[in-house]
């Protein structure tokens, strides 16, 4: 599977739409949809459906973390919500162990 490299979005704006979305993310546009109705994703916009870069990127990870450990993309959601938390309070740790 051929990952595309984020690239600048259309001129004068920064949103993809949910094709470009799909192509980013190697994903059927029917995958994206299932994971904005889950609330896994959610668009900047529902009508259309308008993505902005950070979705690409966090269905990047909910995919990568899906194949990796199996399961459902509610569970990759979940994984993904756990680790971003740990990092934050892990940057909160040291914030405070540095005072």
């Amino acid at each position: 599977m051929r990952v595309r490299a984020l690239v600048p979005l259309h001129q004068g704006t920064s949103f993809l739409d949910l094709g470009e979305l799909a192509g980013y993310c190697s994903l059927h546009p029917d995958t994206i949809r299932t994971l904005v109705r889950l609330g896994l994703v959610e668009p900047w916009t529902d009508r259309p459906l308008l993505f902005t870069r950070e979705s690409v990127l966090r269905i990047r990870r909910l995919h990568r973390i899906r194949r990796q450990f199996g399961g459902t993309y509610q569970a990759a959601g979940l994984i993904l919500e756990l680790s971003d938390r740990v990092a934050e309070l892990e940057q909160r740790l040291a914030t405070l162990e540095s005072r």
